[in-house]
């Protein structure tokens, strides 16, 4: 199954990369701030077409199709192309999420950018990798000293968001970032190059493999109400270490 999903990735993302340098594809207004593109349409019918005819008994959670199939023991979570804005406007960070659970438990998850040929990977207490080298988070645990990134966001979530990153503004840490790609934002958690994320406003296909990479690789996630991430998790607080992870917590509780 590793080596299905990181095919599948890699397949995802280098059709999703050939759309970008042609930029002759489609795009249209999900909502008022919302964007879906061709992309995103093509991807996720590449993922799930193969996911049905590998594993047809399995059920699927993607971002543009929703739920197909029973969803209780054997579940994919497939984001086609996690940064949809930046894409669209032409620059980074997107990429492709896939992730697999088992009976509630995500068991396995990657993300692949193409643009770096990059692939993070994790199987459920094996590790997290970057094309096959190990990752481990920073360290990093004063609130004040870290680099973390945030989500600006639109209704409903807009004030809790910005609530969110008043609390977080600096001198409370180093340095506030908004990526626009929550799973790629996860995966630089895991790679130590930031040290903390937050974001209220994703579904449970953003987050769902960033937050196993970011657990094998030493760091800590749960929901924004500190409970234990699930497969149907929507909001995320992840760090470094626990230490950092409370002050954040006790941060946005104030």
């Amino acid at each position: 199954m590793h080596d299905f999903m990181a095919d599948l990735a890699r397949r995802a993302g280098a059709l999703v990369a050939d759309l970008f340098h042609s930029g002759t594809y489609r795009q249209e207004s999900k909502s008022g701030w919302d964007l879906v593109t061709e992309a995103d349409l093509r991807s996720e019918r590449l993922i799930v077409e193969a996911v049905q005819a590998r594993y047809p008994g399995h059920g699927i959670l993607a971002e543009e199709s929703g739920a197909q199939g029973a969803q209780d023991d054997h579940l994919w979570l497939i984001d086609p192309l996690d940064g949809t804005l930046n894409f669209a406007r032409g620059s980074g960070p997107w990429g492709v999420s896939i992730a697999y659970a088992h009976r509630g438990e995500v068991r396995l998850g990657m993300f692949y950018d193409p643009g770096a040929d990059a692939l993070y990977h994790a199987r459920l207490g094996e590790g997290a990798y970057l094309n096959g080298r190990p990752l481990r988070v920073s360290g990093e645990d004063r609130l004040a000293a870290a680099v973390v990134v945030c989500s600006a966001s639109h209704e409903p979530w807009r004030e809790e968001a910005q609530r969110i990153a008043l609390a977080l503004w600096p001198p409370s840490t180093r340095s506030l970032r908004m990526t626009g790609c929550g799973a790629g934002a996860l995966c630089a958690l895991a790679a130590g190059t930031v040290d903390a994320m937050v974001e209220v406003d994703g579904g449970p296909w953003d987050y769902a493999a960033g937050a196993l990479i970011v657990r094998e690789a030493g760091g800590v996630a749960t929901t924004v109400e500190g409970s234990a991430m699930t497969p149907r998790s929507r909001t995320v607080v992840a760090a470094a270490t626990d230490r950092l992870h409370t002050s954040l917590t006790d941060a946005l509780r104030q």
